[in-house]
């Protein structure tokens, strides 16, 4: 834990080195990253002597690599408009972190709401998707947490959605509250490694999490992303009920009729698009990858090892025709209208 300080000094650039004395050729005792927060301590010929706490030493930077904040309820005000400003900036997510962290620092507990856990979330999981090891050494020193696997024979690390599942227990605006569910439910960032129980326990879990979100409230490109989540995520729940036997389960859980015609087909008409490339409904997107299951009594072969499936971007509009085999392993399904 960072102790409690008088005047916090946030370092707003990466690779900011931390000298020895308050001179150029001082020796660099390491380097610093945006969002690394210093105890302020004094000036010293045009220098300002700080103590890192993550490194656990004293130094000097110059005035132009810090934002000094004292730490009271004014400047939590401050401090507010400012990670307004850099939450959705490329780059900046370590630095915004350290001004979150800094923020419920001085904020009375009152004033501490769903934003700010909105924010923090956003910047976590953008920093992850960056995988820049300094900053992300400056956002697990507060508590940030991620976890990392390997897929397809690379690396992936991801945020473990701490901030996320905040929004969703707080009062929250719709598109906030989509925003963490998306966050929670995002399909790269399921360990491999999950056995068959784990990863219908996790499908469930993502169910009850999107199920909290009222899709209808938002606009039309991020209500579609949320119902194509929807429709994934039941498609999984409805695929491990029906790899147990459990047919009857599986077609209560599967209701991608009612989704799908609850989704407008038309939502981003008008988006631009190539000339040539045509504009589909939205709706073909989910429509081999959440289909749902027949009677077992009713079950025939599987279909043929190749169909031609229609496929949109949900954020586009725009259509194009792909050759797969998504049902290869499945009993005789039925799409969706």
């Amino acid at each position: 834990m960072i102790a409690l300080v008088l005047v916090a000094a946030i370092v707003t650039q990466d690779a900011t080195p931390l000298r020895a004395a308050a001179t150029e050729k001082a020796a660099r005792q390491t380097l610093l990253y945006g969002g690394d927060w210093l105890e302020l301590r004094g000036e010293r010929q045009g220098w300002l002597q700080v103590y890192d706490h993550r490194h656990e030493r004293p130094g000097y930077v110059r005035p132009s690599q810090v934002r000094t904040f004292p730490v009271d309820d004014k400047a939590a005000v401050e401090l507010a408009a400012i990670i307004d400003f850099v939450r959705d900036q490329p780059g900046a997510e370590s630095l915004g972190i350290g001004l979150v962290a800094l923020y419920l620092r001085a904020a009375p507990p009152a004033a501490v709401g769903a934003e700010v856990f909105d924010a923090l979330g956003g910047m976590a999981q953008r920093l992850a998707r960056r995988g820049t090891a300094g900053p992300i050494e400056v956002a697990e020193s507060y508590g940030i947490k991620f976890k990392s696997f390997e897929r397809d024979g690379k690396a992936r690390l991801c945020y473990d959605g701490e901030a996320f599942r905040r929004v969703l227990a707080l009062p929250a605006s719709p598109a906030a509250k989509a925003r963490a569910a998306l966050g929670l439910t995002e399909p790269g960032c399921v360990d491999p490694s999950l056995g068959a129980s784990e990863r219908e326990t996790l499908a469930a879990w993502q169910a009850d999490v999107l199920d909290k979100v009222d899709a209808a409230a938002l606009p039309p490109w991020l209500g579609n992303r949320v119902r194509l989540r929807v429709a994934s995520v039941r498609a999984a729940v409805t695929y491990a009920h029906a790899r147990k036997g459990d047919w009857k389960a599986a077609r209560a859980e599967s209701q991608l009729d009612s989704l799908l015609t609850s989704m407008p087909s038309r939502s981003v008409a008008s988006a631009k698009a190539p000339a040539s490339r045509r504009r589909v409904p939205v709706t073909s997107s989910c429509a081999v990858r959440a289909a749902t299951p027949a009677c077992a009594s009713s079950s025939a072969a599987a279909p043929a090892s190749t169909r031609r499936c229609t496929l949109t971007t949900a954020a586009l509009g725009t259509g194009t025709v792909q050759t797969v085999n998504p049902l290869a392993s499945w009993f005789r399904w039925k799409s969706g209208k």
